[in-house]
């Protein structure tokens, strides 16, 4: 027991001081070993967005490449059945002639100056070769559809343009713009595709 209270003699003593100095250096540390590992989570998790962000674009990126395919093989389709209508002159008068691939459905002619195309939803309504209105066009026909209408006849279409206004099998709208030249004779074809 001597020896004992020699050993606690010889030890400095604690008191309150020490205590509280050593519980805030391990407090300290503790705070330390937190924020670091709070920091690692935060850029881990910074990381995962980031991947999930990266994961979206892709997944975006490919809808946008199979929107772009599917509108390519719309359009392949459509051209298989995509008519294409012209005037011709035939004797005294014009004919409508289709050289598409497709029947026209639903013809619409309009004669005006200088006039705007019509637009996909635009109300159109027949003034000219009132015999053809509302009609269907086969592709290739051996005899083309006459407008009854006169061919080069003053102030007949002299000057003047002729749009034709029809739907394809899909019902997309086509319109088809004759110009003709002074003496009434058609001299250009344009043809808008929707």
């Amino acid at each position: 027991m001597q020896r004992a209270a020699r050993r606690l003699r010889g030890r400095p003593k604690m008191n309150d001081q020490h205590v509280i100095a050593q519980a805030a250096i391990v407090q300290v540390l503790l705070l330390a070993a937190n924020a670091v590992l709070i920091a690692w989570y935060l850029w881990e998790t910074r990381k995962l967005r980031r991947a999930a962000q990266d994961q979206v674009a892709q997944s975006q990126a490919q809808v946008d490449a199979m929107r772009q395919q599917v509108a390519i093989a719309q359009d392949q389709r459509e051209a298989q059945v995509r008519p294409a209508l012209t005037v011709i002159g035939k004797g005294t008068t014009l004919h409508v002639v289709n050289v598409g691939n497709g029947p026209a459905l639903n013809l619409q002619l309009v004669k005006g100056r200088d006039q705007a195309p019509f637009s996909a939803s635009s109300q159109v309504d027949t003034n000219f070769g009132m015999r053809l209105r509302g009609s269907f066009v086969a592709p290739g026909e051996s005899e083309a559809k006459d407008t009854n209408e006169k061919v080069g006849a003053i102030g007949q279409l002299g000057g003047e343009d002729l749009q034709l206004i029809y739907e394809s099998l899909s019902g997309k709208r086509y319109v088809s713009i004759i110009k003709f030249d002074g003496p009434g004779n058609p001299c250009k074809t344009t043809l808008l595709i929707p």
